[in-house]
Parts: C-alpha cells; structure tokens; sequence
C-alpha cells in the first residue's frame, strides 16, 4: 500500500487564498446585481420601452 501524503502549507495557504477570492468575487457581483436593479430608469410617456438608451447612428457593442 502506498503512504498518503501530507498536505503541504503553501498548498493550504493557496487554496484559502483560494476560497477568498471567491468570496470577495460573489460579494462584488451582489453589490452589481443590487445597483443595476437600483437604477430602474423613468418610462417618458410616449416613449417605447424596447428604444430606451438608444441612440442614432452606431451603436456601442454589447461585450
């Protein structure tokens, strides 16, 4: 049978860091998540919903 091997500290140390960093990253998408919904633009009456924020000529991409 084979010896099982000890994790070592870097690889503890790299996987918290790991662990953080994903936190940090949900954190940062809620706190997104929660501006975007915030900012619920006025309809103007007379004005199609599906055109608001568009402008004439070329459009900014998406991505």
């Amino acid at each position: 049978m084979g010896k099982i091997k000890k994790e070592t500290q870097g690889k503890r140390s790299r996987e918290h860091a790991q662990r953080l960093k994903r936190q940090d990253k949900a954190i940062r998408r809620e706190q997104r998540k929660a501006e975007s919904a915030s900012e619920i633009k006025p309809i103007i009456e007379g004005e199609d919903p599906d055109l608001i924020g568009l402008r004439c000529g070329p459009q900014a991409p998406l991505y």
